[in-house]
């Protein structure tokens, strides 16, 4: 389960407990998606986003165009009531061109919404998306993954954090 780039992912069997913060432990934390599910299924609000996750996870395996998603936010937090799942969907480098040759052009074209499309995967999944392609990156500043690990300065400030303060993301593999 592990990703053609390197990235530092700790692999475990499930999800770490919250920090006292209500927080992940600093991290990015590769776990099967069978270890979100038992994680979280118990909680009635996020298992509802779990549903939305696990469609537009299935639609992304029968495109054969991604390689994970990164899971952040509220949701996987101490947050009562999350409004979505916010998410990174890693994308393989040389996605658009390599992966329209390897698939049914017609498949391809309709279902192409699914990697491009944040505000149609936000209605239908229920799911805030951003795309990576790691080979585009500069690492980092300007690295989407190192940004989603950091705390905004607003959440940071009301947690009594530094604004630099690091928190884990989960990471499932497609």
């Amino acid at each position: 389960m592990t990703s053609q780039y390197p990235i530092p992912a700790i692999e475990v069997e499930g999800i770490p407990e919250l920090d006292p913060n209500g927080l992940l432990p600093s991290g990015i934390y590769l776990v099967s998606y069978l270890a979100l599910l038992e994680k979280y299924q118990d909680d009635a609000i996020r298992s509802n986003f779990l549903n939305g996750l696990t469609l537009y996870m299935q639609s992304l395996r029968s495109l054969g165009c991604a390689l994970a998603v990164y899971i952040d936010g509220s949701f996987v937090t101490s947050k009562d009531r999350p409004s979505d799942i916010d998410i990174v969907v890693e994308l393989p480098k040389s996605n658009s061109h390599e992966m329209i040759k390897a698939r049914a052009l017609d498949f391809w074209e309709e279902n192409r919404w699914l990697i491009r499309r944040s505000d149609l995967i936000a209605q239908r999944f229920n799911l805030d998306c951003h795309f990576w392609e790691p080979a585009n990156q500069t690492g980092g500043q300007n690295d989407l993954i190192d940004y989603f690990q950091r705390l905004r300065a607003k959440d940071a400030f009301d947690k009594g954090l530094p604004p630099d303060h690091r928190k884990g993301i989960v990471k499932v593999a497609i």
